[in-house]
């Protein structure tokens, strides 16, 4: 029996939450524990960072389109030859982010535990309603959680309407590794 790939987005609520980061070491995850092809299509305009990040990982690393009307020929094609398409959807809120939501099983929402992020985590719920995409089907996670100076976990968790599926604790020296080694 053939299974149906399963497509997910990685949505930053702002800049610079970890989203590459976080997408990259899913797809790279995925591909290890699973020995499924993974396809990592990239929106995001920083697509050499995610290059940089997946290293030798054998991750198959795709360039989105430029317009929104290509995009669901893209991921059809990805979903024929791929177990998993995560989709890196960038940070803002476009019209090709739009469309790779309305095409995907689940959706999940980077955010860090500070005010902007919080704010623009609001706005961003409030996009998706707009747009009619069913909340239950995003997720979030939280990064750099338990962070000095930053809101409690806690706090964070009990302003969204959505669960909140991993928090991830800021481990600087780690991450550094990583993307300066190219080893997710």
């Amino acid at each position: 029996m053939t299974m149906k790939a399963q497509v997910l987005s990685i949505f930053g609520t702002k800049g610079g939450v970890g989203k590459t980061f976080i997408a990259t070491n899913l797809a790279a995850t995925l591909r290890l524990q699973s020995g499924f092809k993974i396809a990592l299509l990239i929106l995001d305009s920083a697509k050499t960072d995610a290059s940089l990040m997946l290293g030798t990982t054998e991750v198959s690393r795709v360039d989105g389109p430029q317009k929104a009307q290509e995009l669901p020929s893209v991921i059809a094609n990805l979903c024929r030859t791929h177990s998993y398409v995560l989709i890196d959807a960038g940070s803002v809120l476009s019209e090709l982010a739009a469309a790779a939501f309305e095409r995907s099983n689940l959706i999940l929402l980077v955010i860090t535990p500070d005010v902007v992020a919080v704010r623009h985590t609001h706005r961003t719920l409030e996009m998706f309603e707009s747009l009619k995409l069913p909340l239950g089907m995003v997720k979030m996670v939280i990064n750099r959680a338990e962070s000095r100076g930053n809101f409690r976990s806690r706090e964070v968790k009990d302003q969204f309407p959505i669960s909140v599926i991993a928090e991830i604790p800021s481990d600087g020296r780690l991450v550094g590794f990583s993307v300066n080694h190219g080893v997710p």
